[in-house]
């Protein structure tokens, strides 16, 4: 019957093609994906559902269902049952497609959204159930020390998840598994109260304890377990220089008016009359000022050395060392002097130098974001 009804469809269509309407030519050149894509776009843009779009939606969709019935059969004719997980998307999909279509698409076309949902439901069930069983498969392997392994079922679980609410205890399943496949670093300061107040600053509230990328970072020898991994530190340079100031000078002048004076002159107005008339003429003088830039700097530098080591046997597995800096740099003018000589205001103000103290911790807190890279790198497991 489908076959029937499609071959109708294509009948009606065939007399349409004249039109030339885009949906129509692509649909009878076999582009159906395309051919449903234009007509659904068409439509939501609020072009009417003419019989040219309804004949290419119905004859598109039942092309399409044909191609998805037939994976669908292909996938239930497998053994594995993974194939629960591509059939739980592959019912995803054909619920989307139907979503969208509903609005126009006659019911009798395809499955209907009710057995859509049914179908998708069992999948997914079905799916979550694979995932759970394949974890609890790999769960004897996590708990005698393979890491892999744990976090094999921890992703399964993750998975599993996905497709149906995990209970309670698989919840709990789950944080052993994650616990399971995480590895431990110790971060070991040292012996000195230097190394030990610097690398504590550099740590503490930014990377322990804390777990990404399967690594947890603890700044204590765990109790309850032996750590997988020791990271040492040890600080080689915290320096910190003394304030330095630098100045320059220039010297400005400027002549400027300073006052008037006043002049009087005996002006003849005929061959017989003479007046006293008063000029004033600007008194003009060149002041002088020198300004006085001066520059005050001071900077700070760390450098700390790290020692990988596997903690079963104590083996060096790498070393680096890590290098940061902070500086300050403050300029500012002052003058002597006439000021009347100066165009504008002297720029800037003196500032209080920052402390040796300041200057270091701002170092060592450079020092976080190279850490993180280098650990990321080291620590980077499927």
């Amino acid at each position: 019957m489908k076959r029937a009804h499609t071959l109708l469809i294509f009948a009606a269509l065939a007399a349409l093609l004249h039109s030339c309407a885009p949906p129509v030519k692509l649909l009878i050149d076999g582009q159906y994906e395309k051919a449903y894509r234009n007509t659904i776009s068409q439509l939501r843009n609020g072009l009417p559902a003419n019989e040219s779009r309804r004949l290419v939606l119905e004859a598109s969709y039942l092309q399409l269902f044909e191609a998805e019935t037939a994976k669908e059969q292909a996938l239930l004719n497998h053994d594995d049952e993974d194939r629960w997980i591509d059939l739980a998307e592959h019912y995803r999909q054909m619920k989307k497609r139907r979503a969208e279509a509903q609005r126009w698409l006659p019911t009798d076309i395809g499955y209907s959204m009710e057995r859509l949902d049914l179908l998708h439901a069992d999948a997914a069930r079905r799916a979550h159930d694979f995932c759970v069983a394949e974890a609890e498969n790999r769960a004897d392997e996590a708990r005698s020390g393979d890491k892999s392994a744990a976090r094999q079922a921890f992703n399964l679980l993750q998975i599993g998840g996905g497709y149906a609410a995990l209970s309670s205890e698989l919840q709990g399943f789950r944080q052993e598994m994650q616990r399971a496949g995480t590895y431990t670093l110790w971060v070991n300061y040292g012996a000195d109260d230097a190394t030990q107040r610097w690398t504590q600053r550099l740590h503490r509230g930014f990377y322990a304890p804390k777990t990404y990328n399967w690594l947890e970072i603890l700044h204590e020898q765990p109790q309850d377990r032996p750590a997988d991994f020791r990271l040492d530190a040890v600080l080689e340079r915290a320096y910190a220089s003394p304030e330095s100031q630098s100045v320059s000078s220039r010297t400005v002048c400027k002549e400027i008016q300073d006052g008037e004076d006043i002049v009087r002159e005996t002006v003849k107005v005929n061959d017989s009359t003479t007046v006293q008339v008063e000029k004033r003429i600007p008194r003009m003088i060149t002041v002088t000022a020198t300004i006085y830039q001066t520059t005050q700097t001071k900077e700070a530098d760390v450098l700390m050395r790290y020692r990988l080591y596997r903690q079963a046997d104590n083996a060096l597995l790498d070393e680096w060392v890590l290098n940061s800096s902070d500086s300050f740099c403050n300029t500012y003018e002052s003058f002597s002097g006439d000021s009347r000589a100066l165009d504008a205001c002297c720029s800037g103000m003196s500032h209080i130098t920052p402390s040796d103290h300041d200057m270091i911790q701002n170092a060592v807190a450079g020092l976080r974001r190279q850490l993180d890279r280098y650990l990321t790198r080291e620590f980077r497991w499927p």
